[in-house]
């Protein structure tokens, strides 16, 4: 008996781990030299409610010239340069003009470009979603490229601790039953 309700606690706890309820892909695209174009695809994975706006953010030290290009219809979209000054990132922040994404649901053709100021290729910028009623924010995570791999998520705290606590018990009570034999 000890041991099912062990492990149906185990499985609740492995329930308890976080995960993003938005993701952001994006395909990237080199335009000419230092020049590439990001397209995004957001999902509404498992928000509750539509996401009507959200924003990417490029770092100051490695994107410059953030230039819009196509967008869905009935899409507000805005770009803020960086400013080296305050210093603040560039931005990319889209608004929903009439109805967001659902959940479950998700939309593309989010296009901005950058020139990137490094080497190689650029990396995947991060995001936040927010109401654009109270500006609090919903979700926030990094971008995920759709040539990379996708990442295997990772327990949550709580289920290792959970699991780390089961084991010691188990250990405890094998050794005690050996010590008695």
């Amino acid at each position: 008996m000890r041991r099912r309700s062990a492990l149906w606690y185990l499985a609740v706890l492995s329930l308890w781990s976080t995960a993003n309820a938005t993701t952001i892909n994006y395909d990237l695209t080199n335009i000419a030299g230092n020049t590439w174009q990001y397209d995004f695809t957001v999902s509404n994975d498992s928000l509750p409610a539509a996401i009507d706006e959200f924003t990417v953010f490029f770092d100051r030290n490695l994107f410059d010239n953030l230039q819009l290009g196509a967008q869905p219809a009935d899409w507000d979209p805005l770009v803020i340069q960086r400013d080296l000054a305050i210093p603040a990132d560039g931005y990319f922040d889209v608004l929903a003009l009439a109805g967001g994404i659902d959940p479950g649901l998700n939309l593309g053709g989010f296009q901005v470009m950058v020139d990137f100021l490094s080497t190689g290729t650029p990396g995947s910028p991060y995001f936040s979603v927010v109401d654009p009623d109270s500006f609090a924010t919903l979700d926030q995570g990094s971008t995920r490229s759709n040539q990379a791999p996708v990442p295997v998520p990772e327990p949550g705290t709580l289920t290792l601790i959970g699991a780390a606590m089961l084991a010691t018990g188990f250990r405890k009570r094998f050794w005690r039953s050996k010590a008695s034999t």
